[in-house]
């Protein structure tokens, strides 16, 4: 075995052997020293016995390309080149008259298909690229090398690393380290001033080899020392090499010297590292951690190594079979050609006479079935069958109906489930049946028969794909949005789009939102001294603080009008009522700061209070049983009061501008309910304000 462990170049163990393409192995320092820039091996690859290289890819190792070059028979004769790398073969002929029937089939699929497939699953073979055959892109960079290898001569084209791109042979070292500390001889003390004795002990954490006197005078078994752990000097060659074996594993990427490999390519076949995966050729690769790949492998190693050992014991019971059947077979044989012997030297002649024929006819009898019984050939192959499953490849290959490459149909809208709520609207559709989606876009007009507007609406990949795939399994998209015009006539229309093109529109649907807003008060919102009774319309406190809390519903657009009906009312109490933005102060009255804007007021009077300011006081208050109103209309930017159907002090406020919720501001004395979906009153000029054109909507998050 130990030419086995030699370099074919320096004759010597390996060192730091590294795997080749071809399967050979050389120490770095011999690869390095035998490479060559490209031009020059390729030169003398030329002249060498008339061989003329061809390079082809590799696609185990994007970095590295290995050539076959062969000799000139005759003249008439072509000449074929071939590269052979994992699993991948290719065969390339200088007359292109003997391409294999499945190159053919790939190079054909784009051309005369009028297709062009420009993504495929990463476990088939994609079409050769020509180019890159005739044109290798090593050629093209200057700092590009060559390797001839000395055992086989064929010519490995490398990257600008040159030799250190190869792999590290790890179990060609491992061997030769194993088989050079077989052979050493006796260890030695480490610390023996004059001549070396033979070492009986090393300390595990010290990493010294000491002999008896040694060790008693250099490291005894106390103080400090008396934690250390001695071992049997001829124990310690195996802790030494795993140790060792255990520092070259922590491998680093040959691109990035300082980080680990953590990553495996499974395009290129190669552990790679993070930053490899992230900014270097492999990041629109498929990346696999490298963990994951090893317990994958381990794996399937298990299960190939449970299948052998089970077809090996299946084919020696088979072969045990078949010997017991030949051996029984031939003892019978025996048996009776030893009859026949005995009965020949009988000398009664009438006894021969008597059996000689019926002895004829068995020995003939066994004579035509010999060969038939006595099959020498084993009933069992000596070879593994192992059978490729191609039946799920089979099924996928039935089913493509390459709707990737075409724009998918009109999208199917659901009538029954699209509806409108309030100022929101529902919407929802189905794809084509036989359409590849990768988005959809909603248009909906103003409201007031206007131009369309688009919402773009990219869905999750695998949704979109499993409703796309199988027209049994369509699932409905629905869409909703809010934030619209009351009193509107929404039109929305439907297409769907993929890496293909925009889809035509389904068919417009109409949908109508609310005449009047409809809402509730806010639980979410309320402080906790509040509480909501009557589905969220009634409102009593149980503070004698005054505590506010908002609407579910917010107004930026539109005339709005809602009422307050006291239903309980002592000790002459003071209620705030108005308007405030969603982060006003719960705990104090509304008003009080300058997120609030209010109508305070009691038994006898009533003003206005923003940011803590009382502005316009008006005789005439309240008493249990009245009725406030408030009226907001944002499309002139005002609010306005009304206290028993009058109009209390014409305009409170102007210029309000943004988003606003309906606010309500009470003490213990107090009980309120709150009446939505009325109609404006006729003096506030709703009838031009329902008019204004529409307003942009809040989109949600579609929903499924």
């Amino acid at each position: 075995m130990e030419e086995e462990l030699k370099c074919p170049v320096c004759k010597d163990f390996f060192a730091n052997p590294i795997l080749m393409p071809c399967y050979h192995t050389l120490c770095l320092t011999c690869a390095i020293s035998l490479q060559q820039p490209v031009g020059a091996n390729q030169h003398n690859s030329s002249n060498n016995n008339n061989i003329n290289p061809v390079a082809i890819t590799s696609p185990t190792n994007a970095s590295t390309y290995i050539v076959t070059a062969t000799v000139h028979q005759s003249a008439d004769e072509s000449v074929h080149t071939s590269s052979i790398s994992g699993d991948i073969s290719a065969t390339c002929s200088t007359t292109g008259s003997e391409i294999s029937d499945a190159d053919k089939l790939s190079l054909l699929s784009e051309t005369d298909s009028g297709v062009i497939c420009n993504s495929r699953p990463n476990s088939y073979v994609g079409t050769p690229n020509i180019q890159a055959i005739l044109f290798p892109p090593f050629l093209q960079t200057l700092n590009s090398t060559s390797l001839s290898c000395p055992v086989c001569q064929k010519l490995i084209y490398l990257n600008e690393s040159g030799a250190n791109s190869l792999p590290k042979n790890r179990t060609m070292q491992s061997i030769v380290e194993k088989y050079c500390s077989s052979s050493e001889s006796q260890t030695l003390c480490q610390l023996c001033e004059k001549e070396p004795k033979e070492a009986s002990v090393m300390c595990e954490q010290c990493e010294v080899y000491y002999c008896e006197t040694c060790r008693e005078r250099c490291h005894p078994q106390r103080g400090p020392l008396a934690t250390h752990k001695l071992i049997a000097a001829h124990l310690t060659k195996h802790l030494i090499r795993s140790r060792s074996r255990h520092k070259d594993f922590a491998l680093k990427c040959v691109e990035h010297t300082d980080n680990c490999l953590e990553k495996f390519c499974i395009n290129c076949k190669l552990p790679i590292c993070n930053t490899c995966a992230q900014e270097g050729r492999h990041s629109n690769h498929d990346i696999q951690s490298l963990a994951i790949i090893c317990k994958a492998l381990k794996t399937r190693k298990q299960q190939l190594l449970t299948f052998a050992r089970k077809e090996k014991d299946y084919k020696l019971r088979i072969l045990r079979e078949q010997v017991m059947a030949c051996t029984s077979k031939l003892q019978q044989t025996t048996g009776l050609i030893h009859f026949c012997i005995e009965a020949l030297k009988d000398n009664d002649n009438m006894s021969y006479l008597q059996i000689g024929s019926s002895l004829i006819s068995r020995v003939l009898n066994v004579e035509m079935t010999w060969h038939k019984d006595m099959n020498t050939a084993p009933w069992v192959s000596p070879e593994f069958d192992l059978t490729l499953d191609c039946q799920p490849v089979l099924m996928a290959i039935e089913q493509l109906n390459f709707s990737q490459m075409k724009p998918p149909g009109p999208p199917i809208l659901i009538p029954d489930e699209c509806l409108s709520e309030n100022n929101g609207i529902t919407v929802a559709w189905q794809p084509h049946p036989s359409s590849f989606v990768e988005a959809f876009i909603l248009e909906l007009d103003d409201g007031n028969n206007g131009a369309f507007r688009c919402f773009l609406l990219c869905l999750g990949a695998s949704s979109l794909q499993q409703s796309s795939s199988n027209s049994q399994l369509i699932l409905p998209v629905c869409y909703e949005m809010d934030g619209l015009h009351f009193n509107s006539i929404y039109r929305l229309r439907v297409k769907a789009y993929n890496s293909s093109g925009e889809g035509a529109y389904s068919d417009v649907i109409s949908l109508q939102t609310a005449d009047v807003a409809w809402f509730a008060l806010d639980p979410l919102s309320a402080h906790s001294d509040i509480t909501i009774t009557n589905e969220n319309q009634t409102l009593t406190c149980d503070s004698y603080e005054h505590r506010v809390v908002l609407a579910n519903m917010a107004f930026s657009r539109g005339v709005h009008y809602w009422e307050i009906n006291v239903d309980r009312y002592l000790n002459n109490a003071d209620i705030a009522l108005g308007i405030a933005r969603a982060d006003v102060s719960k705990d104090k009255m509304l008003g009080k700061d300058s997120l609030g804007w209010s109508m305070y007021i009691d038994n006898k009077r009533s003003w206005f209070l923003h940011s803590d300011r009382h502005d316009r006081r008006c005789d005439g208050g309240i008493d249990k049983c009245s009725v406030i109103g408030v009226l907001l209309n944002m499309e002139r930017h005002e609010l306005s009061f009304y206290v028993n159907d009058e109009h209390q002090s014409g305009i409170a406020f102007k210029e309000l501008k943004g988003v606003f919720y309906p606010a309500f501001s009470v003490n213990r004395n107090v009980t309120i309910t709150v009446t939505t979906g009325i109609e404006p009153p006729l003096s506030s000029g709703s009838n031009s304000a329902l008019e204004s054109e529409s307003s942009d909507g809040e989109i949600k998050k579609p929903t499924k």
